[in-house]
């Protein structure tokens, strides 16, 4: 059986979506008969014990101190070496040394894989930002961006295989085989959901809102295991008959297809409902999500507010507002939403494929 280490980690700074993606990429792997391992380092908000009840394997890098947690990007820049040696160290060990070893994390980048490849046959990289040098045998940027097919030109070798753009988007097998929900444009379900950490508490902000709306709808309140607020929202929720609080869910298909719109961040949970028709309004919690919002915006498949510290509580209101009167607008971004996929090329798991005939 062919072994595939995946270097990611999880906090309340990083968030959570390295996490969940690589977790869908080895949910597909395991059926490939992969055996899969995460190394992961133990950080304040991580999701280690959500990669176990999946049926991982995790072997934990040492913890850090919490003032060099509160920096974690200038840690990883400082003390990248000590992060390859940590896994070299560990790499001794027959039964943990990868014949391809992935890694998803900023903070990582050309120096470190450089390191890893001596000891690791091949490595593949994900990433979003294409902002620095990498060596690897593969590279996945699953986002559409407008120069998406050349953003890695100059950053990898030529020799890598990229898979660029939403063909190659990290689905868990929920979505890619649900059914797109027709949608009227008539609005009575309103889905909250602003990623695993959402540091800001933008959910809670929102949720007031919505509580004031002279329109009775239903509003499903989505929050992630890591979110600090979530004793708080879940309180503010109990207050009301139509808000519905829902924490660290493990499948969110039904709720995306109940919804008929849906107000929260950029990254995976943007495509995901975007992949199922779903309209919505967006606001960048993080500075990866922004370009990529901007862009999907200009698809026309979301209605983006921009950051969100800069974005009011009356640009939220009049939005939900405006949707609520222009039936046609809720439909149109529906389907430009679901135009941005080629779905038969995503339910033909084309990460997995590439993978399996890089290690065969």
């Amino acid at each position: 059986m062919k072994n595939i280490g995946i270097r990611v980690d999880a906090s309340v700074c990083i968030g959570s979506g390295h996490i969940m993606r690589c977790l869908t990429l080895a949910n597909q792997l395991k059926r490939a008969e992969i055996n899969v391992v995460f190394f992961c380092r133990e950080l304040k908000g991580n999701l280690n014990t959500l990669v176990r009840q999946n049926g991982f394997k995790i072997v934990e890098l040492r913890s850090i101190g919490e003032a060099e947690e509160s920096n974690i990007w200038q840690w990883y820049d400082e003390n990248w070496f000590e992060d390859a040696r940590e896994l070299l160290n560990l790499f001794r060990d027959e039964k943990l040394l990868p014949d391809l070893l992935i890694v998803d994390h900023y903070g990582l980048d050309e120096k470190w894989e450089t390191v890893l490849c001596e000891h690791s046959n091949r490595i593949m990289v994900i990433d979003d930002l294409a902002n620095r040098k990498h060596r690897c045998s593969i590279l996945l940027d699953q986002n559409v961006l407008e120069d998406f097919l050349k953003r890695y030109d100059d950053l990898v070798p030529d020799s890598c295989q990229k898979l660029l753009g939403p063909d190659y988007i990290l689905f868990r097998d929920e979505f890619i085989h649900s059914v797109r929900k027709e949608r009227t444009g008539a609005i009575a379900n309103i889905l909250v959901s602003f990623g695993g950490t959402d540091p800001q508490n933008e959910t809670l902000r929102v949720v007031k809102l919505l509580s004031s709306l002279n329109q009775k709808v239903t509003v499903n309140v989505v929050v992630g295991q890591s979110n600090k607020f979530r004793h708080e929202i879940q309180h503010f929720c109990s207050q009301f008959e139509n808000f519905y609080y829902f924490c660290q869910v493990s499948d969110m298909v039904p709720l995306i297809n109940q919804a008929d719109i849906a107000i929260g961040a950029g990254g995976i949970s943007m495509w995901e409902r975007c992949f199922l028709g779903l309209p919505s309004i967006v606001m960048a919690i993080a500075d990866n999500q922004i370009r990529i919002a901007e862009e999907v915006r200009k698809l026309g498949a979301i209605i983006y507010l921009g950051e969100s510290r800069a974005v009011s509580s009356e640009q939220i209101k009049e939005s939900v507002h405006y949707l609520l009167n222009h039936a046609d607008r809720v439909q149109s971004l529906s389907r430009c939403g679901s135009n941005i996929f080629n779905k038969d090329k995503i339910k033909s798991f084309p990460v997995v494929r590439t993978i399996l005939g890089v290690i065969k």
